[in-house]
């Protein structure tokens, strides 16, 4: 994701999404700015419901209460900015590269792994009026992914939910969970590995989002995570609509297993 692009969504105007939807906005006041946004057919005949999906929301300033909020805002901007920029974080993944700008304050104050690590490269560097080069290889090696091209663009987009996260504690978007968890365990955050974890769960036992859930611990391998939306979708079966055309094969055989099983109601 980049967190540098953003749309702006105002009242009366057609959603740039996945398709066209004209948003009314009845219970918005103000104007808000989002990296993107997704629309998924969710009613039944009869019963019309449509579920959309925001991501990376950015609220105003002045729609902000709170100086701990506008805190968070302000330190945004300095994400991957050049204002005041000492380190370049290259993340590269075989042969491709790219560079996100921080400040050593910033990572060396909230990150134990990054102090060590500045520390290591000024030895190494020396001039320390220059910016410093801290490199950070194979987050997603280019075997896992289409490319090495893909591969760098993927490690990119979580090496910057990782650093928002240092900068600001907002948590990374749905998307990206696993991977940023793999990264701050590797990296030794801590507290981002926990916070990882804790909204994991709690995507998968929320009624709105237990399927995607079960759909990404599928993929991971986390039958506990697996097991915990599983009893969700149990529980809410009769309020929750299937996006079936999101689900693999054997992601709808292992529903189906579960419902003759007992585990999901009929």
């Amino acid at each position: 994701m980049d967190f540098a692009t953003w749309m702006d969504y105002n009242r009366g105007e057609t959603l740039p999404g996945n398709t066209d939807c004209q948003t009314v906005m009845e219970h918005r006041t103000t104007a808000f700015k989002a990296v993107a946004i997704r629309f998924v057919v969710v009613g039944s005949e009869g019963r019309p419901a449509l579920r959309v999906g925001v991501y990376g929301v950015a609220l105003r300033s002045k729609d902000i209460a709170g100086p701990g909020e506008q805190l968070k805002v302000d330190l945004l901007k300095l994400v991957n900015a050049d204002q005041y920029a000492d380190v370049a974080v290259i993340v590269q993944s075989g042969r491709e590269q790219r560079t996100i700008l921080a400040h050593r304050c910033v990572l060396a104050a909230r990150s134990s792994y990054f102090s060590d690590a500045l520390i290591q490269c000024e030895r190494q560097q020396r001039d320390t009026k220059r910016m410093l080069q801290l490199i950070i290889d194979n987050i997603v090696p280019p075997e896992a992914a289409a490319s090495s091209t893909e591969a760098c663009k993927l490690s990119c987009d979580i090496m910057l939910s990782v650093l928002t996260y240092i900068y600001t504690s907002v948590p990374p978007p749905p998307h990206l969970l696993y991977a940023v968890g793999r990264v701050a365990h590797q990296l030794h955050l801590g507290a981002l590995t926990s916070l990882t974890e804790s909204v994991l769960f709690t995507r998968a036992r929320n009624p709105d989002t237990c399927i995607d859930a079960f759909t990404a611990a599928f993929h991971e391998g986390r039958s506990d995570l697996q097991r915990e939306a599983l009893q969700t979708i149990k529980t809410h079966w009769n309020n929750i609509s299937l996006d079936w055309e999101r689900l693999s094969k054997q992601q709808i055989l292992i529903i189906i297993s579960a419902v003759e099983e007992g585990k999901i109601p009929q």
